[in-house]
Formats: structure tokens, sequence, C-alpha cells
């Protein structure tokens, strides 16, 4: 019984070298990457330690408004395009409007999950038996 624990110890040394040595090779193979090739090698070792992803920068507003109104021309000239061509096109369907109200402080959405009732300024709770 003992030699088969000691086998079974020099088992786990030996795949634990062979995942050093594994990281190790990763690690010098990192330093040919290009960056942005980098830069995801060095998120996803990050990620294994749970340290918490780099936020991407956050861009100004007149950038964002201009790249916004570009995608915007591109997407019209897509459409005109589509439409001069002919080519029929699926249409995404709408969403359906949800019947509940958006407003999550409603008092009717509120009292609801506990069966009360709200009458005259007045909240009703039932008495459910529980407790």
């Amino acid at each position: 019984a003992a030699e088969a624990r000691r086998a079974e110890r020099e088992r786990k040394e030996a795949r634990r070298q062979a995942e050093a040595a594994r990281k190790d090779v990763a690690e010098l193979g990192a330093s040919g990457l290009s960056a942005r090739e980098r830069k995801k090698f060095e998120a996803k070792k990050l990620a294994e330690l749970r340290f918490a992803p780099t936020k991407a920068p956050k861009v100004p507003r007149k950038i964002h408004f201009s790249m916004m109104e570009t995608y915007a021309k591109r997407e019209a000239k897509r459409n005109q395009e589509l439409e001069e061509s002919d080519v029929v096109v699926a249409v995404k369907a709408k969403k359906r409007k949800s019947t509940r109200s958006k407003n999550p402080n409603r008092w009717d959405d509120i009292h609801k999950w506990n069966g009360g009732n709200f009458h005259k300024g007045i909240l009703r709770l039932r008495d459910t038996g529980e407790g």
C-alpha cells in the first residue's frame, strides 16, 4: 500500500512538472506573438488567476457619435444597394412589447408577488399559513 501511494505521489509530481513546463513554453512562445495576440494571451492568463478582466478604453463622446454616424451612413447605403438590386432580404421580426409595466417601482408590480391587494391606500396581505 505504501508503494502504491508513493507511485501515485510521483505521478502527480510528474504531472505538475509537465504542466509547469507547458506553461513556460507557452509564455516563451507568447513573446513572438503580435501585440493583439499577446494581449489576448495575457488576459487569458489573468483569467486563470481569477483577476477581473481589463475594461476597454472609454471612447470620447465626439468620436463615438462620429463612429455611429458613419455606421448609419454605411447601413443606409447598404439598404439602398439592396433595394436597387431587387434582392429579397429577410426582415427581423419586431419584439413584442411586454404587458408588465416598465417601471419596477409601481405598487401593482411590487405587491403582486405576495398575493396582497392594494385598495383605498391600504395594502391587504393574504395569510399563507406558513410560519
